[in-house]
């Protein structure tokens, strides 16, 4: 098991959060209608591999798909020159270092940066998600967030940033614990579980792992 990140008490309960080590790649079990296609071979980063002239294809076909640019810096030219008069296309970049950043460019070559993509829905592959004939402006706005959505689940998970939790009682018996939580969501999650066993009162946060005596957790409750 991995270390714990961070330790938090309610009451007589104690939930601990731990990086998710063995987390499933998201775009493998979660209900989607698009497809990620990347260019470069240093990471697999979406669905399918593709070179830089089959990209520039799905970039500029405005009849058949709606798309959203994820970029990897040293290829942002690409990206640049395909997406002038698109539409469709708001772009968001994202390094390797898991930053999102809508309705620009990032810049800055890093060491690691390695390759670019675009995460595209067939305008069928919508219709028939939302059970309509047309694509409406507003219909097209709430695609883009929906696939804006997934590319952040996506970076989340190639940059580690996934977790679960375990909750014990006074006892250090383990009462409930669930996994596959990106981002905040794991201490979210975890907090409502400790209520949901009826824990009261305010969090106590700590950072790393921390191990109370029944004594300290009395006490705390009584406080």
């Amino acid at each position: 098991m991995s270390d714990v990140i961070k330790t938090i008490r309610i009451g007589k309960l104690i939930g601990k959060i731990y990086s998710d080590d063995s987390s499933e790649n998201p775009r493998d079990f979660q209900a989607r209608f698009s497809t990620m296609y990347y260019i470069g071979n240093r990471y697999t980063l979406g669905d399918k591999q593709v070179n830089g002239s089959e990209l520039y294809r799905l970039l500029v076909d405005h009849n058949n798909v709606v798309v959203q640019s994820y970029l990897y810096d040293h290829s942002v030219q690409i990206i640049k020159a395909s997406v002038s008069g698109n539409p469709f296309i708001n772009p968001v970049t994202l390094n390797p270092h898991g930053q999102i950043q809508r309705n620009g460019y990032y810049q800055h070559a890093e060491w690691d940066s390695a390759c670019c993509g675009v995460i595209v829905a067939t305008k069928d592959a919508i219709r028939t998600a939302y059970g309509v004939k047309r694509i409406t402006k507003k219909l097209t706005a709430q695609v883009q967030e929906r696939l804006i959505g997934e590319v952040e689940t996506f970076c989340r998970y190639i940059n580690g940033d996934v977790y679960g939790y375990e909750i014990d009682n006074e006892n250090g018996e383990n009462i409930d614990s669930c996994w596959g939580f990106y981002g905040e969501d794991g201490e979210i999650e975890m907090i409502a579980a400790m209520r949901a066993n009826g824990a009261e009162g305010e969090p106590e946060k700590f950072d790393g792992d921390m191990t109370f005596e029944n004594e300290d957790i009395e006490d705390a409750v009584e406080a």
